[in-house]
């Protein structure tokens, strides 16, 4: 089963992501991880290479492993650990520049559907189009 890690400068709003797409998916018992915040219980802001790395390897599957981080330096640390990984982790870890948290409960939908990680990615990467729809978001908005 494809393995979902998010990633956020604050660590309750991971793990506040991470409860929220279990809840949304039709099985409750999907691998979702969260990661981030600094500090030893991780309260304050920022993100630490090495937590996420361990949050990586825990999270780590045959079927792949999807990643979503917030923004700036969580993509560069996440990056910086997806680099520690060995060869095998690293060749099934994939960072998408999906939106965490819309990302986060279209990639859980499709994990619980036993989809394979690139139906995953596809899914996350699409989790806006829905909500732009609504809104009508378009180059001329304000």
């Amino acid at each position: 089963m494809v393995s979902l890690v998010l990633i956020s400068h604050s660590r309750a709003l991971a793990e506040a992501a991470a409860d929220l797409a279990k809840k949304v998916s039709p099985k409750s018992d999907i691998p979702v991880f969260a990661a981030g915040g600094t500090g030893s219980s991780h309260e304050e802001l920022g993100t630490d290479a090495y937590d996420i790395l361990e949050t990586l390897e825990k999270a780590y599957s045959s079927d792949g492993v999807l990643i979503l981080a917030d923004l700036g330096s969580a993509v560069i640390s996440t990056k910086v650990a997806i680099g520690m990984l060995d060869d095998i982790k690293r060749a099934n870890a994939f960072l998408s520049s999906a939106p965490i948290v819309e990302g986060a409960i279209g990639a859980a939908v499709q994990i619980a559907a036993g989809s394979s990680i690139d139906e995953v990615k596809e899914e996350a990467l699409n989790a806006l189009v829905g909500k732009q729809s609504e809104i009508g978001d378009d180059e001329n908005a304000q």
